[in-house]
């Protein structure tokens, strides 16, 4: 499933509420689990509401290039876990999640995050793949955000109206929600395996 929306919009949108792009969009997110698990809850084995969910970001810790000589093609990444609550409303979401992703700037959790996976690909090729296999199984989904092109895609004179980002799955983890923009488009995008049972 995915769908467009506009960049300009959402940025005009973020500015009114005070709230990063980030914020926005995960403040959406627990909304939207909050329905999907009112909806399902007496389907469950404990007919219980989930309170939260485990999700895994990429974590980027590349520094911004300030000239072209500058620019590494290199993966300054981690997978960072972090708990996304489940609120019932937009007000209540945003609040945490503005709090919380602001603590994340000067946290010291994704480089050590960082740092223990550098470790861990050093290491002979069954240990990582334990590693990586012990770490998918923990968050309940994978988000990523790609801040994609300025300029829009043009492609023999017509311009994209549509955008999306393919996150393929990790180890045990089957399910994965993509953001990235590109000239004015922001593009949203869920994955979920068939086998997931989700």
């Amino acid at each position: 499933m995915d769908f467009d929306c506009s960049l300009a919009e959402m940025k005009q949108f973020s500015k009114e509420k005070k709230l990063t792009i980030n914020d926005l969009f995960i403040s959406i997110l627990s909304n939207s689990c909050y329905e999907y698990f009112q909806k399902y809850k007496d389907e469950g084995p404990d007919k219980a509401m989930v309170d939260q969910l485990q999700c895994g970001f990429p974590f980027s810790l590349r520094e911004k290039p300030r000239s072209l000589s500058d620019i590494k093609i290199n993966n300054d990444i981690c997978l960072f876990l972090q708990r996304i609550k489940i609120f019932e409303t937009f007000e209540q979401a945003s609040k945490h999640f503005k709090v919380e992703f602001s603590k994340l700037k000067g946290s010291l959790r994704p480089f050590g995050s960082y740092y223990a996976m550098g470790l861990t690909a050093s290491m002979p090729f069954c240990m990582p793949k334990f590693l990586v296999d012990l770490i998918s199984d923990k968050p309940s989904f994978m988000w990523t955000n790609v801040p994609g092109l300025k300029q829009a895609i043009k492609l023999d004179g017509q311009t994209a109206t549509g955008i999306f980002c393919y996150l393929p799955s990790i180890g045990y983890l089957p399910n994965g929600i993509s953001m990235i923009t590109c000239g004015d488009l922001v593009g949203l995008a869920v994955f979920v395996e068939e086998t997931s049972g989700m």
